[in-house]
């Protein structure tokens, strides 16, 4: 049955197969035995999605009571604690996403080349700069002011997130797709 192949690999998945079968069914104590079996793997509490498919990125707060998930239209902020969606900011073809240290922002990287900067968990979104090509990686630094980016366009930046102030290394070839900072 679609239950049992859905047991071993998503038992959460197992479960919502289970919501399906009819109360009348032809075997209820069968159907009873595959719902313990997939609780006891470990169902997930809650099942995430953007409304335009599968995640693209996900970011957790440092405190961990929220977590951002982005779509390509859109970026979904949820409040663990009362598991609830706190905001949408709506940002097209998201491809960076990341909390700043301190957890005061939101930074967004699109595949246009712009960031964005939201306060969570409902804050006003604002446009940082346009940086050229795709972002890939946004870096923020530990005091939470500025942050590197890398992009398809193989330049490194450094942005101040406050005024957008710039400064881009391009002394190297091809594309530059993560970074590390120590």
């Amino acid at each position: 049955s679609q239950v049992s192949a859905a047991l071993d690999r998503d038992p959460t998945a197992a479960v919502a197969w289970l919501r399906q079968y009819p109360r009348d069914g032809a075997d209820p104590a069968a159907a009873w035995n595959l719902l313990v079996e997939a609780e006891s793997l470990g169902v997930a509490r809650r099942s995430l999605f953007v409304a335009d498919g599968f995640p693209n990125d996900l970011a957790v707060s440092p405190s961990g009571s929220l977590v951002a998930m982005s779509g390509d239209l859109r970026t979904l902020v949820w409040d663990v604690a009362r598991e609830a969606m706190v905001s949408a900011p709506a940002v097209a073809g998201l491809t960076a996403l990341t909390f700043t240290p301190d957890g005061r922002a939101l930074l967004l990287g699109t595949a246009g080349g712009g960031l964005y900067c939201a306060a969570p968990p409902d804050g006003p979104l604002r446009a940082v700069l346009h940086a050229g090509r795709s972002l890939q990686r946004i870096l923020p630094l530990p005091d939470g002011r500025a942050a590197y980016l890398t992009s398809t366009d193989a330049a490194l930046r450094r942005v101040e997130l406050a005024t957008g102030a710039t400064r881009v290394w391009t002394d190297h070839a091809g594309v530059i797709l993560d970074a590390a900072i120590s």
